[in-house]
């Protein structure tokens, strides 16, 4: 399994990320976490709120998932990425099972 991570300038949009991915069957769930957000962009320091997602899928989905986030991300740049995972034999099977 793999780990799909990415933050979003809010809840809704991380919401309306997650329930796209999930309905066309691209991870099989996402977690989402209020968080802060310190950066260079532009030549200027950033101090923000943000929403951060933690998605989990399968190997052969993450170029789709990747794709999809770009086209549903309100950022010039998003955050994305992805973290080659281990889990009990029951949840990948479970995460293979929704991602079909």
């Amino acid at each position: 399994m793999i780990i799909i991570y990415t933050t979003c300038k809010d809840e809704t949009t991380a919401k309306k990320i997650a329930k796209a991915l999930l309905d066309e069957k691209l991870v099989a769930c996402a977690n989402l976490f209020q968080c802060r957000s310190l950066y260079n962009w532009e030549g200027k320091f950033c101090d923000e709120g943000e929403c951060a997602m933690i998605m989990k899928t399968r190997p052969e989905r993450r170029d789709e998932v990747q794709r999809r986030i770009k086209e549903l991300h309100g950022y010039d740049l998003p955050c994305i990425e992805s973290i080659d995972a281990e889990a009990s034999r029951e949840f990948e099977a479970w995460i293979r099972a929704e991602t079909s």
